[in-house]
C-alpha cells in the first residue's frame, strides 16, 4: 500500500518531467530550425553558429525525456533509494496508520513525509531540527519554507503564502509526533543537529560491524574504568577512539550522549530533545 503511494507520486513527477523536457525540446529545436532557414535565405552563415547552440540546448534537455521515460516504469531507480535505503519501509508505516494529513505533511506513528514529494521521508525520532527558512529580494519574500532536518539530510515544505497560524499549527504537529526536534535557526540548535546525526551515524556504522548492544556496553564500561585508572581504551575490536575524551572515529561525543545506549528508539542520554518546551515562546525564523 504505502510503497504502490510512493511509486505513484515518482511516476506523477517523471510525467512532470518528460513534459517539460518535450517542451524545451520542441522549443529549442523549433528555433534553431528559423534560425537555419533564415541563414539560407539571407546568406548568413553567422546564424549557423546560433542555430548549433540552441541544437546542444534541446539536445541536453533531451536528457530531461530520457529520465522521465526511466523514471516512469521504473520509478525503484531514483536517487532518493539509494540516500535513503529505508524509503521502501517508511513508506509502509506511514500509510499503514497515518494519524495526521494535510497538503503539506503526513504523520503516523513512526514516520513524517513531505505531502508534496513522498521522496521526502523520515523516521520521527530522526528529525533533529525544525525552522522556517525565508528569501527576499528588495524586501519581498520569494521563497518560504518549513525545513525539517533530519539523520539523513531535510525535508522541505513548501510554505510560501501560507499564513502563520497555519505554519504555526503544522510546527507544533510535528513537534508532537518528533520527540528530538528543536526549533529555530541557531548556533546552539545546529551544534545540536550535528551532535544527533554524529550519534546516529555511529549507529548505522555499529549495526553495519554486527556490534550489539551487550559488546557496546561492555566496551563503554572498559572505557570509563580505564580513563578512571589513567589509561588508554584500544579494545582489539574498536571503532577508532583511544582514551575516554576521545569518540570514535575522532567524532566528539563522548560525554555528550551515553556510549552505552543504542539508539533504537530510547532516549539520547544528556541530549534533550524537544523536551516540553514552549514552542510559540522559540523563534523558529531563519533570522
Amino acid at each position: 500500500m504505502g510503497r504502490e503511494k510512493l511509486y505513484e507520486s515518482i511516476r506523477k513527477s517523471a510525467k512532470g518531467l518528460l513534459a517539460g523536457g518535450i517542451v524545451l525540446v520542441t522549443m529549442f529545436g523549433l528555433l534553431a530550425a528559423l534560425l537555419i532557414a533564415v541563414a539560407i535565405s539571407d546568406g548568413d552563415s553567422s546564424m549557423i553558429i546560433g542555430a548549433l547552440v540552441l541544437l546542444v540546448i534541446a539536445g541536453l534537455c533531451s536528457i530531461m525525456i530520457v529520465k522521465g521515460v526511466k523514471l516512469k516504469k521504473h520509478p525503484e531507480t531514483h536517487s532518493m533509494f539509494k540516500k535513503n535505503p529505508d524509503l521502501l519501509f517508511q513508506a509502509d508505516e506511514l500509510y499503514k496508520g497515518i494519524k495526521y494529513q494535510d497538503k503539506f505533511v503526513i504523520l503516523s506513528e513512526r514516520v513524517v513525509a513531505n505531502a508534496q514529494n513522498l521522496t521526502q521521508m523520515a523516521f520521527t525520532n530522526e528529525v533533529f531540527m525544525v525552522y522556517v527558512y525565508k528569501q527576499t529580494t528588495n524586501f519581498v519574500t520569494t521563497t518560504k519554507q518549513l525545513i525539517l532536518a533530519t539523520a539523513r539530510g531535510e525535508i522541505t515544505l513548501n510554505i510560501y503564502g501560507v499564513k502563520d497560524d497555519t505554519i504555526n499549527h503544522i510546527a507544533q504537529t510535528v513537534a508532537a509526533a518528533c520527540p528530538y526536534a528543536r526549533f529555530g535557526y541557531n548556533n546552539e540548535n545546529l551544534n545540536y543537529l550535528g551532535q544527533m546525526r554524529q550519534v546516529w551515524d555511529q549507529k548505522k556504522t555499529e549495526q553495519r560491524m554486527g556490534i550489539s548492544p551487550q559488546q557496546k556496553q561492555q566496551q563503554a564500561m572498559q572505557r570509563q574504568q580505564a580513563v578512571q585508572n589513567g589509561q588508554q581504551y584500544n579494545p582489539d575490536q574498536t571503532f577508532g577512539a583511544q582514551g575516554g575524551n576521545q569518540a570514535y572515529n575522532g567524532q566528539g561525543y563522548v560525554n555528550q550522549a551515553n556510549d552505552a545506549q543504542v539508539y533504537n528508539n530510547q532516549a539520547y542520554t544528556n541530549m534533550q530533545g524537544y523536551d516540553n518546551q514552549n514552542y510559540n515562546n522559540q523563534t523558529y525564523n531563519n533570522q
